[in-house]
């Protein structure tokens, strides 16, 4: 091969390996930025997840998943040995029953329950009282607080469940995170409360 020759093979073969290579950095980059796009999280159940990194962010973000129906965010929020006590109407009609509500039973009621919730309103849970009155405990790692509740539970238009009461939730802290380890709810004056629209949606 002559020395022309070969000069215009090599240039051919550079603009060859030019067009290569820029052909696979730009798939590279569409891939990617598919890849790391964010999710919008209107269209993915529960796409929004926090941290709670001390009790009184535990407590508020505890209210907030509640209100955005966002059950990933609510099951992050409970320990592994979490336990939920009915209140004691309810409990005492079967004790043995009700005494095994764990944290599996609690995430697949609570899924029930936000499913159910009306999809035309615009906040179908409403709390119209969350008041926090925090209870002193010896241990750093272990907190309590007695929450007074009043919520709204719109399933459909016409119906709207209103219970009150209140409930003592112990949080626990995991590493450098906190999570909800039990919940006791109390009704008052056998007025509905939580309970009653939990035990609807039970499942094991």
């Amino acid at each position: 091969m002559r020395g022309g020759g070969l000069f215009k093979w090599a240039g051919s073969l550079r603009r060859t390996i030019s067009v290569i290579l820029f052909t696979i950095h730009f798939s590279i980059l569409t891939t990617g930025c598919k890849l790391f796009s964010l999710r919008n999280p209107e269209t993915e159940e529960g796409s929004v997840v926090n941290t709670p990194h001390s009790f009184t962010e535990l407590l508020n973000v505890f209210k907030e998943s509640i209100m955005a129906g966002n059950i990933n965010q609510y099951e992050m929020l409970l320990s592994d040995s979490f336990r939920f006590r009915v209140c004691d109407r309810i409990y005492y009609s079967n004790p043995e029953f009700y005494n095994h509500w764990n944290k599996q039973m609690e995430i697949n009621t609570m899924r029930n329950l936000f499913l159910a919730l009306s999809r035309n309103e615009s906040y179908p849970v409403f709390f119209e009282n969350y008041s926090i009155q925090a209870i002193d405990t010896a241990e750093s790692d272990t907190q309590l607080a007695r929450i007074e509740y009043r919520i709204h539970f719109a399933f459909t238009s016409d119906e709207v469940d209103t219970v009150c009461g209140y409930m003592d939730i112990k949080g626990v802290r995991n590493f450098e995170n906190w999570q909800v380890d039990s919940i006791y709810d109390y009704s008052v004056d056998e007025d509905p409360c939580l309970s009653d629209v939990k035990v609807r949606f039970l499942s094991k």
